[in-house]
């Protein structure tokens, strides 16, 4: 069931069945690049439509690390991590600790639509 974040501005589907199969099989991957032993906390697919924001902030203790995956978009919108821009295309991912990385997107512009899938985890 779809779900609406008001401060975000988003519709997300919170650890649907195909995205925990997914996130599953990410975890090797996510211990090879971060060099910890983690293991998968929740997965969300995010909608964000014309009004979508996303906040500087930091992520509760579940989401120690978060693969970030662009699934479609209309534009690019920029990821902030640490005044770092980053501008994901479709089918591109991004690897950064969500507990100590601020991190954040301004506002979509007018009309645009980004669609993510945030595959969080925790250390063991």
């Amino acid at each position: 069931m779809l779900i609406h974040c008001q401060t975000f501005q988003r519709f997300a589907l919170h650890n649907s069945a195909y995205l925990e199969k997914i996130h599953q099989q990410l975890t090797p991957l996510m211990q090879k690049e971060t060099g910890r032993e983690l293991q998968p906390t929740y997965a969300y697919l995010s909608l964000y439509g014309n009004k979508g924001y996303c906040p500087p902030h930091r992520d509760h203790h579940r989401c120690q690390w978060t693969l970030d995956l662009c699934v479609s978009q209309d534009q690019e919108w920029p990821l902030f991590v640490e005044d770092k821009k980053f501008l994901l295309k479709e089918n591109d991912a991004l690897i950064y600790s969500g507990t100590d990385q601020l991190h954040w997107r301004e506002r979509i512009h007018t009309n645009g639509y980004c669609n993510l899938v945030f595959f969080h985890f925790k250390e063991k």
